[in-house]
């Protein structure tokens, strides 16, 4: 799509890359640190509890629930179902109210298999979850149920805990997937495998979820089997590691035999969890006393900047579109070479790229160039040269409006992986 050029460009900094120094974690595991929102605002309570919790069992009497995934308004629960002697696997459908309006079969060996569908994923068309027999997918109504993949997962064999990323494959799309203490592996659409994350941080994976803000996975985590609380993570997919990030997610629940419950699925809510106000949250299955989803707090959208760029191709002109702009003011584009608790505070911007609870220093955030909206529709674009320096490196960018810190409107932080001259 042709993008609209507006603005004029006031300056623009030397596209250069630095090497940056290593900065330690530190990881606020009670979800309560002072995060500032990629999309423009303080969150005082970043991964608290906002819906929820949702009693799963209440409505169907099943008791084997292990998956969730989300897609326009609906929540979708794998669920194991034993008919005497029989397997009769489903996915439970609850609506934005917790309300149980639908139900479907599981389909190929899914369907009598011990446990059936675990976790899955979607391509915001249909929903897709994946066993040890492969992965199905099924029309947003249940119906159409079909074989996407077919056979075991290369290197851990079950496709428990899914996501997909759109961007992935070199914008083919890829799918992450996990098997509790297994690597993760990403594979292409077809199941083949493309790179594999060995377990380097004891983790114990049953869900995933994408970030579309970072790039990076959340992980539905539990190291000690209901004896102490199950935790979200997250995942770097550029290094394959723990960023220290993580917070609890029992939701207040115990667990059947345990103090606390058991991690299940997990899943990206676009447009948050009802009556949050967010442009993202998370979901959960916890394998509880009585088997439960909840969701999550994630990035409030506040009304503030949307970023976008144009390509990812090294040594070409890349344009940085920001948009919802106040009317003739003047915004601008920074990057860095990391996510962190850091604040850029120079020439009337301020940037956060707090996602990763890292300590840092204000230069690693760099201005790009800035514009100001001279016909008044609150959109600017800023072009660039993308040096070839910049191919295969991971760089992550953020607009923001000109105005006084911290109070100035902010947009969502975009990661981008340079493809090389």
């Amino acid at each position: 799509m042709r993008r609209k050029i507006v603005g004029t460009v006031i300056a623009a900094s030397v596209f250069a890359l630095p090497v940056m120094a290593q900065e330690s974690v530190d990881a606020d595991p009670s979800g309560q640190g002072a995060i500032v929102d990629p999309q423009g605002g303080p969150i005082s309570a970043f991964g608290d509890l906002n819906w929820g919790p949702i009693d799963a069992e209440a409505q169907t009497l099943q008791t084997g629930n292990l998956g969730v995934e989300y897609l326009d308004g609906m929540y979708y629960v794998s669920t194991r179902v034993i008919v005497g002697a029989l397997r009769e696997n489903a996915v439970n459908m609850f609506d934005s109210t917790g309300t149980l309006v639908g139900t479907f079969d599981q389909v190929g060996t899914a369907y009598t298999d011990a446990w059936g569908y675990r976790d899955g994923f979607t391509d915001g068309s249909k929903v897709y979850f994946g066993w040890g027999g492969g992965i199905a997918s099924h029309n947003p109504d249940g119906t159409g149920g079909a074989m996407f993949i077919t056979g075991a997962a290369p290197v851990i064999g079950t496709w428990r805990a899914l996501a997909y990323d759109p961007n992935g494959d070199g914008g083919n799309g890829s799918i992450y997937a996990c098997d509790f203490g297994d690597p993760i592996i990403e594979v292409d659409m077809a199941g083949n495998l493309i790179r594999q994350f060995a377990n380097a941080d004891g983790w114990s994976i049953y869900g995933l979820a994408l970030d579309p803000n970072t790039g990076n996975l959340w992980a539905h985590h539990s190291s000690g089997g209901g004896a102490i609380p199950p935790q979200i993570w997250e995942i770097d997919t550029t290094t394959g590691t723990w960023t220290g990030v993580a917070y609890d997610s029992d939701a207040g629940l115990v667990g059947g035999t345990t103090p606390y419950p058991i991690q299940g699925g997990l899943c990206g809510v676009p447009g948050g969890n009802p009556g949050s106000g967010n442009s993202w949250d998370l979901c959960a299955l916890l394998q509880a006393l009585s088997d439960s989803i909840a969701g999550f707090e994630g990035y409030a959208s506040l009304d503030c900047l949307n970023l976008s760029i144009d390509n990812n191709n090294a040594g070409t002109d890349s344009t940085f579109t920001l948009s919802g702009l106040t009317p003739g003011s003047t915004g601008a584009v920074l990057y860095s070479l990391r996510t962190g608790s850091f604040v850029y505070e120079g020439s009337g911007y301020c940037v956060d790229f707090g996602l990763g609870f890292r300590n840092a220093r204000e230069a690693q955030a760099q201005l790009i160039g800035q514009a100001r909206d001279t016909d008044g529709d609150g959109v600017v674009a800023i072009t660039i040269k993308i040096p070839c320096a910049a191919g295969g490196k991971t760089v992550y960018f953020q607009g923001a409006e000109k105005g006084t810190c911290p109070d100035n409107c902010m947009s969502n932080v975009i990661k981008v992986t340079f493809l090389p001259c």
